[in-house]
């Protein structure tokens, strides 16, 4: 058994146009096809390996759900027939769960990590009663820069330029949105003169910034500028991968 707790539906599955097909093959009410659905997805999402309902107890489910279980047989035959239920597994299952969205662990280390930076970089700014304002300056530059390195990650580098250069506050911006947009700078190699250089034309032409991913395709064009390639286009460059 797997231990994700949730598998994804779609919208418009309980009455999705194949059941009304498949209830016409088995000889049932188009409800029930819909409810016997809905449990091999859930059985499905618990099996080993998920996705799979050749072990989906009709039995059981007979019990539980009070339709006659030769009822709940001709709904699998049906739906295997047309190709919904494949050598035991349900057909599009891989493409409608994704992967890469059961694990949140990634998103949540990152989430923490600008939680944490916000809070120490708050820390850093609030000035001192007991310390002349200069001295403050001089010491938020040293904790951040020394001997000429910066000691941020590079993913906070690139994030406290675009709020510096945005003006954006970051109480206001979805962190899982701005995490995923900002890995993809990084993977793309984006430096912080490139972030500078697309806010700055976008604020000349009064265009409203709403967060990082609001910016992109203006980095894109400005990354195509230095390499003298089209911005768009065959061998073109292209950030989002």
């Amino acid at each position: 058994m797997t231990s994700i707790q949730w598998w994804r539906s779609w919208h418009g599955a309980p009455t999705d146009h194949k059941w009304a097909v498949i209830a016409a093959r088995a000889g049932v009410k188009v409800g029930i096809v819909s409810a016997v659905a809905w449990a091999l997805m859930d059985h499905a999402s618990q099996a080993n390996p998920r996705g799979s309902v050749s072990d989906f107890d009709t039995e059981v489910y007979a019990v539980y759900s009070g339709f006659d279980e030769a009822e709940i047989i001709a709904v699998i035959k049906a739906m295997t027939d047309k190709g919904i239920i494949k050598d035991g597994m349900l057909a599009n299952w891989t493409k409608r769960q994704p992967q890469r969205e059961d694990n949140s662990t990634e998103r949540v280390r990152q989430w923490r990590e600008m939680k944490r930076n916000v809070t120490q970089s708050n820390a850093e700014k609030s000035p001192d009663k007991d310390t002349d304002k200069d001295t403050d300056k001089d010491t938020d530059k040293d904790e951040e820069v020394k001997d000429g390195y910066d000691q941020r990650s590079p993913f906070r580098v690139l994030f406290d330029t675009f709020l510096e250069e945005s003006g954006c506050k970051e109480t206001l911006i979805s962190p899982s949105r701005s995490a995923d947009e900002i890995n993809k700078w990084l993977k793309a190699g984006v430096t912080t003169e490139e972030i500078k250089t697309a806010i700055s034309e976008l604020k000349g032409k009064d265009f409203s910034i709403g967060g990082p991913w609001s910016i992109t395709n203006s980095i894109n064009i400005v990354k195509a500028k230095k390499s003298n390639i089209p911005a768009n286009g065959a061998g073109g460059y292209e950030l989002v991968t």
